[in-house]
């Protein structure tokens, strides 16, 4: 963050010149007009080499050295992110005067802001935005809010679109994003009238910070109301818009407040080449009027529900075709209906599609295998099609789409996908022991993203659908989630199984175990942890309908059992290994191996069994770079465990919620008053009896922008005064319930 108190200790310089001195020559060799000393070559040096590629605070640390270093090294920045916005004394805000002393080439600037701030206060010391110089040259400038759901400390009005800034005179904007909320008809009007060059307009998305356990959802803070479309559509510059649509009852044809209503209305923006609309759905004519109207258009999200009407109109065919890229939302569809469109309209720029509680049937899911462009599937539950006679029928309907649902993963499509979001909730989607020939496709191809929800333990364990994972070299992001009944040993994801550069990893309701060990004297490969998984595998055809022939499934169950006497080998082998204590020996770790690169980790419902404690497992050691942790309702979670959350002091993000732990109490979040770099804590422990914390334990966290705990915490603080105390000790912190 940048502060007036960093511009006090470098006191012998203040204004940065445009463009540095240092030329680089051609094939990278430097060609320099230096008059000074080596020091300052080597400063110029550093400004053109490594001043772009440093951090904010290294920069900011590097420019105390001496004053070259402090003149040169800010010359290449171009982006400045505010993380904290705060007041003087005054009223005023710090960053934004020492902004163009410091940062005199930035174009770019990113303001995190807290909606304790009293909206008047804030739109007078955002003034300077329009009388400064300096910021009429500002291209991209980017607003967000660190206000959590649930807020009890907002100041700003509860509900509405609403942004207290003051925008007048940022006459040189280019790009203006808005995140956590949107903006008001008032705001963007000004907007309208003064940034008469604005290309790109983003409004209400949820910041990249928002926790993991919240929703995309912000309410009606993050929706456009059709006042807000009337001063948009006059930004006849615009190329590209993201914004979420009002949900009205209205009908679109008979008022002029729906989204169908507004989505015609922007078709005024004839310039637009990028569109994407949430929220709610809209009509399918609304959409061809629109498409028919921008016919520059290249990339389109749009949302359709069951009342949208048919999709495909065979004369419009071109309208979609000319589109480079596609996102589409169906919800309650009958997909069926809607695959002339899929399959002969977007076969080639379809990149997106999201089927929310369709109905789908074995030749809709197989016309879908046409779709050479996709890249991001995702499916909730949904209905298969057909009318069933009799249970017999009911299970013939589920395997056929049973067998599409694999067919299309493991063909082309399943190749081509970076994002796949599945929902196993149901007999119909029972893919379990397909799980190592989908892995094969998967591992060639370039999956990034891989959610498995909704699944069944039994499953997951008698197929060894998860060892199967193991492979996927390419996987950055995995989720598993098992329904039902939580903590069964019949869930078990072992940590070897994970694959080996996951940075995201979120369990629900499985049971996480290293179970891979072995004597560091004699090395000897110890397999007898994997013998519940593998007597599991020999009832592998009798239990999935979609299993297919014996020979298929022994094979599968062939297949399984390789990987799971190989992987723990190659994964000991692949980086060092850990070494525990367990009072009888010093063993190996090798599960630990495939947590080193965790940025996330989310754990809900679920155990954790690596080595002997948590303490240990979560240590700095074994997940160096942790940025984000979730440990909610996580069984056996101890007072002892959370003493080692104090190590990872690279922590941005931390949710701990033990209500059902009697030795866990509200004190207990001192084990974090070191972690100076959080920025969101959600900590949800003891009981109604319980003392609450001291103010004192927190202050430390002087970054934290959103505290969010329970009801009965929010009761004893307030009962206490704690949560007036808290205001003071941490006076950009909103406290937010859950």
């Amino acid at each position: 963050m940048v502060s007036a108190t960093k511009k006090s200790r470098r006191s012998s310089t203040t204004a940065i010149p445009a463009t540095p001195a240092a030329t680089v020559a051609a094939g990278g060799t430097g060609s320099f007009e230096s008059h000074g000393t080596p020091g300052r070559m080597l400063a110029e040096v550093l400004s053109h080499h490594l001043g772009p590629h440093l951090s904010q605070e290294d920069l900011m640390v590097c420019r105390l050295v001496c004053k070259d270093w402090c003149k040169w090294l800010p010359a290449e920045r171009r982006a400045v992110v505010v993380r904290q916005v705060r007041l003087d004394e005054n009223g005023d805000i710090p960053a934004l005067t020492t902004i163009p002393l410091i940062f005199g080439a930035a174009h770019t600037v990113s303001l995190y802001i807290s909606e304790r701030i009293l909206p008047d206060v804030l739109r007078t010391a955002t003034m300077v935005l329009s009388t400064d110089v300096f910021y009429r040259h500002i291209k991209h400038l980017r607003l967000t809010s660190t206000s959590p759901l649930g807020s009890k400390s907002s100041t700003w009005p509860f509900g509405m679109p609403y942004w207290p800034v003051n925008l007048a005179g940022m006459q040189g904007l280019e790009s203006l994003t808005f995140s956590g909320r949107s903006a008001d008809a008032d705001l963007l009007r000004t907007v309208a009238e003064t940034c008469t060059g604005l290309t790109s307009l983003v409004l209400g998305l949820r910041h990249e910070e928002a926790p993991a356990h919240s929703t995309l959802d912000h309410g009606s803070s993050l929706i456009t109301r059709p006042t807000g479309i009337d001063a948009i559509i006059k930004l006849s510059s615009l190329r590209r818009l993201a914004l979420t649509l009002e949900d009205s009852p209205w009908d679109w044809d008979e008022e002029e407040l729906g989204a169908s209503a507004q989505l015609m209305a922007l078709a005024a923006l004839t310039g637009l080449t990028e569109l994407k609309l949430g929220g709610a759905a809209v009509h399918a004519e609304a959409a061809r009027v629109f498409l028919r109207a921008v016919q520059g258009l290249r990339c389109l999200a749009l949302v359709f529900d069951a009342l949208s009407g048919r999709l495909h109109e065979r004369r419009e065919l071109n309208l979609w075709k000319q589109l480079q890229h596609v996102e589409l939302r169906l919800q309650g569809r009958v997909l069926e209906s809607d695959i002339p469109l899929l399959a002969l309209g977007l076969p080639a720029n379809l990149k997106s599609l999201h089927l929310r509680s369709c109905t789908v049937s074995a030749y809709s899911l197989t016309a879908l295998s046409s779709l050479n462009a996709l890249t991001e599937l995702s499916f909730d539950g949904w209905r298969p099609a057909g009318v069933p006679t009799g249970e017999a029928d009911e299970q013939a309907i589920a395997t056929a789409v049973c067998s599409a649902l694999v067919g299309l993963l493991a063909g082309p499509v399943g190749e081509g996908l970076q994002v796949l979001r599945m929902d196993l909730s149901d007999p119909s989607k029972d893919i379990y022991s397909a799980m190592p020939r989908l892995a094969q496709t998967w591992a060639q191809g370039s999956l990034r993203v891989l959610h498995l929800v909704n699944t069944d333990g039994y499953s997951l364990s008698s197929t060894g659908a998860l060892a199967s994972l193991a492979g996927l070299s390419g996987l950055r992001d995995l989720r598993v989630s098992v329904k039902g009944q939580a903590c069964r040993d019949d869930s078990a994801l072992r940590a070897a199984w994970l694959p080996p550069n996951l940075t995201c990893l979120e369990l629900v309701g499985v049971h996480l175990p290293c179970g891979e060990a072995e004597l560091s004297q004699s090395g000897q490969q110890l397999v007898e942890a994997n013998d519940f998984c593998l007597r599991r595998l020999g009832g592998a055809e009798e239990y999935s309908p979609a299993s297919g022939s014996g020979d298929e499934a022994s094979q599968t169950r062939g297949s399984v059992q390789q990987q799971l006497r190989e992987e723990p080998a190659a994964a000991a082998a692949a980086d060092p290994v850990y070494r525990t204590w367990n009072g009888r020996g010093i063993f190996e770790c090798r599960g630990h191996v495939r947590l080193q690169r965790l940025q996330r980790l989310s754990l809900h419902a679920c155990r954790y069994g690596c080595c002997s404690h948590l303490q240990e497992a979560l240590g700095p050691l074994v997940m160096p770079q942790l940025t984000s942790l979730e440990l909610d309702d996580v069984s056996g979670l101890s007072e002892a465990d959370l003493s080692g959350l104090g190590a990872l002091t690279s922590l941005t993000r931390l949710s701990v919620c033990a209500l059902g732990h009697s030795t866990i109490s509200s004190s207990s979040i001192a084990h974090v008053s070191k972690l100076v770099g959080l920025r969101q804590l959600r900590w949800h422990a003891g009981d109604s009896l319980d003392v609450p914390p001291h103010p004192e334990t927190i202050k430390p966290l002087r970054r934290l922008g959103a505290l969010d705990i329970s009801g009965g915490q929010w009761w004893r603080m307030s009962r206490w005064h704690v949560t007036s105390a808290i205001a003071e000790v941490l006076p950009y912190c909103e406290m937010a319930v859950s």
